[in-house]
């Protein structure tokens, strides 16, 4: 039971690194450009858009597909107003589905959970990450595993933790770092 357990926390642990790799690489897609380090540009293999195409039949691709370090596609796809990143193999495996979620759309396991990392706070941002094949392996997940990186803030505390769906607490609040008000970037000429 132990090693279940154990396990369980490794396959969690890599499902967040990868869904945050993924929601961070979508979020800051059309702020960096092509900076280095950032995921190119490529078509996608018949068999990663057979795969998307049967797991979401109604949804459009918008933009191009995304090459990841892993060498797994980073898809933004959209069906009707809701917008979602997919990341799938060139072999058709989907590893995982992340999309943003307002506050008012949590489970209530997982506002709660939220509501107690910061007492007061308020959540200014969710992202539902939906593991549905280890990274690893890519062997497909009987049940997707589902947590959510939630953004909290009180007064000039800011932060996030992540939560699985049942409610409990994967990742506790880690606060940001504010910097300092002198310390701003300059841009670019």
């Amino acid at each position: 039971m132990k090693v279940a357990s154990w396990m369980t926390c490794v396959v969690v642990a890599g499902a967040l690194a990868f869904g945050c790799t993924v929601a961070m690489a979508a979020e800051g897609e059309g702020k960096k450009g092509d900076k280095a380090g950032a995921a190119a540009a490529v078509e996608l293999s018949k068999a990663a858009a057979d795969a998307i195409k049967a797991a979401f039949p109604a949804a459009t691709q918008k933009g191009a597909p995304r090459m990841n370090k892993d060498k797994s596609f980073n898809v933004t796809l959209a069906e009707g107003k809701t917008e979602f990143q997919v990341a799938v193999t060139d072999a058709g495996v989907v590893l995982s589905v992340t999309s943003k979620v307002a506050a008012a759309d949590l489970p209530k396991a997982v506002a709660d959970a939220a509501a107690a990392a910061l007492a007061g706070g308020m959540v200014t941002g969710a992202t539902k990450m939906e593991q549905r094949a280890d990274a690893a392996t890519l062997a497909k997940l009987d049940k997707p595993t589902v947590s959510y990186v939630v953004s909290l803030a009180k007064d000039d505390t800011k932060g996030s933790t992540t939560i699985g769906e049942d409610g409990k607490v994967i990742r506790p609040f880690e606060a940001k770092q504010a910097k300092p008000a002198g310390e701003k970037k300059e841009k670019a000429k």
